[in-house]
């Protein structure tokens, strides 16, 4: 392994480059996932696959929970001018968010995705959702990402229908082969990394639809239509400090394409994943994204997301090119943080987008560690239920 691992040393201490054995890493890696897809396995060396799961439905409803107090099964839909976290961007009364936000950590019914006022819920497997909330929501102020105590309060209910447009993407058999072998291959192997790459694995996969439905803001009612990703996430546990950043586009474009590409760097696995995928109409299944132009230490890496930028990405063998220009104006970039101890801080940025020259608009998330301690302010951990008191958070 000291032999296969020769190479140069890491950007930024983080991110590995291609070794002297670079070439035969990604040729083996390559080979036995290639043999594992035509035993009808899994793209991941370490997932579970198909076979673990034997139907949509069981895919679609909440999972069982482990005893490990940040074990994860995560629910999410990104609307293209708002976002499920809960995000509503009114055009005059600007970007609302759920009182509570930054922070993220809701308490509600764990066997189904219901937590204060928002209610998730399958109507037909990989097919149709119902969306509602109906609550008070706070005023997004762009001054101070962490306290947004002070935000005018508007009341607000939303009813809504999500709907797929396309088939959806399992992270654990759909990745470009090549792509993660690419990846693999800059890391130095060891029985410690495969066995880190083992447990640090989640069962991952999205979706592109659309919403449609009405929501009413301080007593209006509004018509929502809006283009979406929604993406299901599971595993014995979520653990945000591996996670060092990532950076996702989920776009629409006029011409009805969708798509999802960017890049992961969680260095007990992958340090420089690239990933993604593009839905075009016309055809149900999602081409997977072979090769990103982003190198993402060049974007942001201090913790400012760029504003403008391009870069190019490969899918189904053609280069396409990706213009990015943030969204100007109050609510363009919100925050907010995940786990018990925030140890990531996410900033969601509204974009327009040109791919090839078609127009587009949509959200790049831009993930980054907060480091090692506890980030979240007391203040907010002492309205903690009970119970989380025990727990061991760190």
């Amino acid at each position: 392994m000291l032999h296969l691992n020769a190479g140069p040393p890491k950007l930024f201490g983080v991110y590995a480059q291609k070794g002297t054995f670079h070439l035969f890493k990604k040729l083996i890696f390559t080979a036995i996932v290639t043999l594992r897809r035509a035993r009808g396995g899994v793209t991941s060396i370490t997932a579970e696959g198909a076979r673990g799961r034997p139907s949509f439905a069981q895919m679609e409803k909440p999972q069982p929970l482990s005893t490990h107090p940040k074990v994860g099964d995560s629910l999410l839909q990104y609307c293209y001018d708002t976002n499920a976290m809960l995000y509503f961007k009114h055009p005059s009364v600007g970007l609302l968010q759920l009182p509570r936000m930054p922070d993220t950590l809701l308490f509600g019914d764990r066997d189904r995705w219901q937590a204060e006022g928002l209610s998730i819920h399958p109507l037909v497997p990989m097919g149709t959702w119902a969306i509602s909330y109906e609550g008070p929501m706070r005023v997004y102020k762009d001054e101070d990402d962490e306290d947004q105590a002070t935000g005018e309060i508007v009341d607000v209910r939303i009813e809504v229908e999500w709907s797929a447009n396309f088939d959806h993407f399992d992270f654990d058999s759909d990745l470009d082969v090549g792509a993660m072998a690419r990846a693999m291959a800059k890391e130095k192997w060891s029985r410690e990394y495969f066995n880190n790459l083992r447990d640090a694995h989640q069962t991952h996969y999205e979706q592109m639809g659309a919403l449609k439905g009405t929501a009413m803001v301080a007593g209006t009612t509004y018509s929502v239509e809006l283009e979406s990703m929604r993406d299901h996430s599971y595993g014995h546990r979520r653990e945000w400090r591996l996670l060092h950043r990532y950076a996702l586009h989920m776009l629409h474009l006029q011409d009805g394409t969708q798509l999802n590409v960017g890049i992961v760097s969680q260095p007990v696995s992958c340090s420089n994943l690239e990933l993604g995928y593009v839905c075009h109409v016309g055809s149900r299944r999602p081409t997977p994204v072979s090769e990103v132009g982003f190198q993402l230490w060049n974007f942001g890496e201090r913790g400012s997301p760029p504003d403008d930028y391009a870069f190019s990405f490969v899918a189904g063998g053609r280069r396409h090119v990706l213009e990015v220009q943030g969204v100007e104006g109050a609510g363009g970039a919100p925050v907010f943080f995940m786990g018990w101890q925030w140890e990531a801080r996410i900033v969601e940025k509204f974009v327009r987008v040109k791919l090839d020259g078609v127009p587009g608009w949509g959200v790049v998330e831009f993930q980054y560690n907060q480091g090692p301690g506890d980030h979240r302010p007391p203040t907010l951990a002492g309205g903690d239920p009970t119970w989380t008191l025990q727990l061991n958070k760190g």
